[in-house]
């Protein structure tokens, strides 16, 4: 196939629009490696399955909502995925969606990694939801680390919602924080 143009504005207006498409193609790749979109998907379908099956129907008819908590395959693939996995799960961080964001921290405190325990250190100071703060130090404080419990004792000094200080200062004396 050739070509042809009638002037030199329609080969350069051709050449403008080449040079559009392939930027703009290069510019989805690197805002987003394939890698990091693929285990964002599948954290979202383990997510949203989790979900799913913490409804349950009774005999009766009755609808029931059970505490959603990701299977042991679920968080062995949700480990597997290491670093990319962690940094997904810390996305979250502000979403406003409870359920959701209780399942993410299952599967964040299931990672045994330093990474894993920063992110749940930043869902416990900056989760934009009170409950998952105080739900996040939990993980916190079972960690064990000096600078969790030095968490604890800034939360319960600083934080706006007088349940997540609460639920900081419980941990403190269940810990003996010092």
């Amino acid at each position: 196939m050739k070509l042809r143009f009638n002037n030199g504005l329609t080969f350069v207006g051709f050449l403008l629009a080449l040079v559009a498409v392939s930027t703009a193609g290069r510019a989805q790749v690197i805002s987003a490696p394939p890698e990091k979109q693929a285990v964002r998907q599948r954290i979202g379908e383990i997510i949203q399955q989790t979900l799913k099956a913490a409804h349950i129907t009774l005999r009766d008819g009755t609808n029931v909502f059970v505490r959603p908590l990701p299977s042991n395959e679920d968080i062995a693939t949700v480990k597997s995925f290491g670093d990319t996995g962690i940094a997904v799960l810390s996305e979250y961080i502000k979403s406003k969606q409870v359920l959701e964001l209780r399942v993410v921290l299952r599967l964040l405190g299931s990672i045994d990694s330093e990474t894993a325990r920063d992110a749940m250190d930043d869902f416990a100071e900056s989760a934009e939801l009170p409950g998952i703060r105080a739900n996040a130090l939990d993980f916190v404080a079972a960690s064990g680390r000096a600078k969790d419990f030095a968490l604890l004792k800034r939360v319960a000094a600083s934080d706006s919602d007088t349940r997540v200080k609460a639920a900081a200062l419980d941990l403190i004396q269940r810990y003996r924080v010092q």
